[in-house]
């Protein structure tokens, strides 16, 4: 596996795959990253292609997901955000790192960049 550094509309974001598995179903794969993020960085709206389940190592931060309240996150919190939902993160004022397990389907891309809303 390789490292992938800064995703398209995430500057300074780093993603760092751990492990990569078929399944759990025909037509997706369990994907693990090391994901670390600058202070002060805003992970802009975005979705993936299947379900995230995440485990805050070190920093803080503002999740949101669309249609749910903000939470304030961490080290030592986890979540997990729904297939498809988007959301963002602002990073607090030191770096954060993140344990992410994604099941996802095969072939797409991990993160999927959403344009804002219309004011």
């Amino acid at each position: 596996m390789t490292r992938d550094d800064a995703p398209k509309g995430m500057p300074g974001v780093t993603l760092t795959p751990l492990s990569k598995l078929e399944g759990p179903a025909t037509g997706y794969e369990t994907v693990m990253l090391k994901i670390t993020v600058p202070a002060g960085t805003l992970i802009g709206r975005h979705t993936h292609p299947g379900i995230e389940n995440t485990y805050v190592l070190e920093g803080s931060g503002e999740l949101m997901i669309e249609g749910s309240p903000s939470r304030h996150l961490q080290a030592g919190d986890a979540f997990q955000v729904p297939l498809g939902a988007v959301h963002s993160v602002q990073i607090g004022d030191t770096p954060a790192s993140v344990c992410s397990v994604l099941v996802v389907e095969m072939g797409k891309p991990l993160v999927i960049p959403v344009s804002q809303p219309e004011p």
